[in-house]
């Protein structure tokens, strides 16, 4: 049985460390495309239709060509530096289990108490004290001790140090297993290490997901892992490059009638796939070198397997699957009151890019939008318009318009990305003033985070600056802090911004 052999079988996968170009590229398509974020052409503008393709194509194998090359795994901060995460609170909640082992152990009150205020070095040290107090009384392996390894792993990603976390991970699985746990507490934890590897190593997240997926594994495997595993899958084959599994996988999911929020994640990453199969916007900004299996549209491997005409299909229907996305996101099914459907069918279901009742979705007056998942795709859509038909712009305006909405009222502490595109058309209309204020707004609510909008927010404000007379050095110093983050982010980690990828559970 797979569980059994295969912690042993990943630990032994290589861990080189990465390394990846600076990139330069300021989104000059934004830039280029002299978009006026307060158009004011709506009453005379025609509104194009977009069409939805029904025909999906399914292969039957995974058609990767993984080599598990080395610069697939993340590169480890080692010196300790603190740093935020949105998949972690620093003020977690003190459940009963907690309070229990905090009568047993004042190490375990300190590491709680460090944690909370953003000690990470410290709380660490403490977690382990705890851990070998737990060890010595002779507790190894029971619920307490599964407990403390937990907020181990999320004080070991707050301090960077991802393959320990990766490890942690590892631990607590098999301590499951020898404890002969139900199989939905194992497989909750393989989702964990299987989520954590999408973004820290992207190659074992593949061949995790190929095992967990085999025919002799898979029969073992819940309904409900088995669909969250195919999405997970499906993801990595996205990040890596390889459209085709990732399709083929993403749709799998979807095929399978997972919950309303799953199918909705998955229709968002197809969207995504289907619009790089085709037009891979992010290509040129990677680094060909560390990606031994990337598909490209023009690869002769794939013209027995997927055609032009159905990369077009797919490409024609990515505006509707975004918005799929957010209906099943919204779980829109389940609404009761009937104008509140209509609306959402209006808004979302629409042969049109934009609803033609644009006073009635007016973002300053009605937004409908209610779940903080749906951000993702509302971005999404905008964008995708930006980089593929730079002349609707009215149409980029309205959903531009939307999301900044729902940032500033759904989900007010991950509207960076809104602000440094705000950013990038006031420094287009040398508006710089207020360019700096909307780049330093983004920097001060990223603070620690090193993630790819912090990169792109340092080079587009040093870009500005390097352009105002006495003020090159700073732009030159920003420049340079986006390059010493970028060396130590994977290629994808610039995907990640595009993709759902579900926090780990560590309840």
């Amino acid at each position: 049985m797979f569980l059994r052999g295969s912690i042993n079988l990943l630990k032994n996968l290589s861990k080189s460390q990465i390394n990846i170009r600076n990139n330069q590229q300021l989104l000059s398509q934004f830039i280029k495309f002299n978009f006026c974020v307060n158009d004011k052409q709506s009453h005379q503008h025609q509104h194009q239709h977009v069409h939805v393709h029904t025909k999906d194509c399914n292969h039957d194998h995974d058609h990767d060509h993984d080599h598990h090359h080395g610069h697939n795994h993340i590169h480890e901060h080692e010196h300790g530096k603190e740093h935020e995460t949105s998949d972690f609170n620093k003020q977690q909640e003190i459940n009963p289990q907690d309070q229990q082992i905090m009568q047993t152990t004042e190490e375990y009150t300190k590491a709680l108490q460090f944690y909370s205020q953003g000690k990470y070095r410290i709380s660490h040290e403490f977690f382990r004290r705890t851990i070998e107090s737990i060890k010595k009384s002779g507790q190894q392996g029971s619920s307490d001790h599964i407990c403390v390894l937990k907020k181990m792993v999320s004080n070991q990603i707050q301090l960077r140090r991802y393959q320990e976390a990766e490890n942690t991970i590892e631990e607590i699985i098999e301590i499951l297993q020898k404890k002969s746990t139900t199989d939905s507490l194992i497989y909750k934890e393989y989702n964990n290490l299987f989520l954590h590897c999408l973004k820290y190593n992207l190659n074992k997240a593949i061949i995790l997901g190929k095992a967990l997926l085999s025919e002799k594994e898979k029969k073992n495997i819940p309904a409900a892992y088995q669909k969250i595993f195919t999405f997970n899958l499906g993801t990595a084959y996205l990040l890596r490059g390889n459209f085709i599994d990732a399709k083929q996988r993403l749709r799998e999911c979807i095929m399978q009638d997972p919950n309303p929020l799953l199918r909705g994640y998955a229709l968002n990453n197809l969207a995504v796939a289907c619009w790089w199969h085709k037009h891979p916007n992010l290509r040129d900004l990677i680094d060909f070198d560390e990606i031994e299996d990337s598909h490209s549209v023009h690869s002769k491997k794939e013209q027995p397997i997927y055609s032009f005409q159905q990369i077009d299909a797919d490409f024609d229907n990515v505006i509707p699957l975004f918005k799929k996305a957010i209906w099943y996101i919204e779980n829109v099914d389940q609404v009761k009151e009937l104008q509140q459907r209509i609306q959402y069918k209006q808004l979302l279901e629409s042969e049109k890019i934009i609803p033609s009742d644009l006073k009635k979705f007016d973002p300053n007056t009605s937004m409908i939008l209610t779940k903080q998942e749906c951000g993702i795709p509302l971005l999404n859509i905008q964008e995708f318009i930006f980089h593929t038909s730079p002349q609707k712009r009215f149409e980029a305006t309205f959903w531009f318009k939307y999301a900044l909405r729902f940032f500033e009222t759904v989900d007010p502490n991950n509207i960076e990305r809104c602000l440094i595109t705000l950013g990038v058309f006031c420094t287009n209309y040398n508006d710089v003033e207020k360019a700096e204020g909307l780049f330093k707004q983004a920097l001060e609510m990223i603070g620690e985070n090193d993630n790819y909008n912090k990169i792109l927010c340092l080079q587009m404000y040093g870009s500005l600056l390097q352009r105002i007379p006495n003020r090159e050095t700073e732009g030159d110093q920003l420049m340079a802090q986006a390059h010493k983050i970028a060396e130590v982010l994977p290629f994808w980690f610039r995907k990640l911004n595009y993709v759902i990828i579900p926090k780990l559970d560590l309840s």
